[in-house]
């Protein structure tokens, strides 16, 4: 279903940040449904791009600048229009490849280089902008949002969660060590665990979604009053 018309044609631009099994997809998703404006999940310009690298056997390392190159050229399209985020890869559909776990290893090794980051931080922003220009906002989500790609952000949001909680979500008992660990590494790249003036800080270790999307929501009314509808 696409995105359902509004009364309110104020721009609003939602911003999350938050480690690994925090919550951010499933909130973004559905704070999105309720504000009417499309899901865009960041992360996957940056797994789109691992997946180009190994479909085209490019050194991960970029000591030859091969992926700095890729992250430039790789032919990858982003549709919002649906509301989700949907990722087209020389042609092909690929949003469900983007998720696998060879995919979640992969990530980190090209999303470490700093000329790579600035390239797709470009690239993200380019999605925003449009989306922006195109639905009157965006919910957005991914790694340094509200720190890099989106700082002036109208709502900025970042979310934590315990090790347990973290480790429950992901369904596997060294879960919880795995996030934080994943987390540590995209820390070297992105310090997006802190959050900066005007970010709100939600705790998700003991709430349900259920229970977690009307405060969000609530916070972003309180703030923007016209986009309670």
């Amino acid at each position: 279903m696409g995105i359902q018309p509004r009364r309110t044609r104020d721009c609003l631009v939602v911003a999350v940040d938050g480690g690994v099994a925090t919550g951010k997809s499933s909130l973004c998703f559905a704070v999105a449904q309720q504000l009417r404006l499309p899901y865009f999940n960041a992360g996957l310009l940056y797994r789109a791009l691992a997946l180009w690298c190994v479909n085209e056997g490019l050194a991960r390392d970029n000591t030859d600048g091969a992926v700095a190159d890729a992250a430039h050229n790789y032919p990858v399209l982003v549709s919002l229009d649906t509301g989700s985020t949907v990722i087209t890869l020389a042609g092909e559909e690929v949003s469900s490849r983007l998720k696998t776990d060879e995919i979640s290893r992969i990530v980190p090794e090209v999303a470490r280089h700093a000329e790579v980051r600035e390239i797709m931080t470009a690239r993200q922003r380019a999605v925003v902008s449009k989306a922006v220009s195109t639905f009157e906002g965006v919910v957005i989500d991914g790694r340094d949002a509200t720190t890099v790609v989106v700082p002036d952000a109208d709502v900025k949001i970042l979310l934590v969660a315990d090790h347990d909680a973290r480790a429950a979500r992901i369904g596997t008992p060294e879960g919880g060590a795995c996030a934080v660990e994943r987390d540590a590494a995209d820390s070297l790249v992105s310090d997006f665990l802190r959050p900066r003036h005007g970010v709100a800080v939600f705790d998700t270790s003991h709430l349900r979604l259920e229970d977690l999307v009307p405060q969000v929501l609530a916070y972003i009314y309180r703030h923007h009053p016209a986009w309670r509808e």
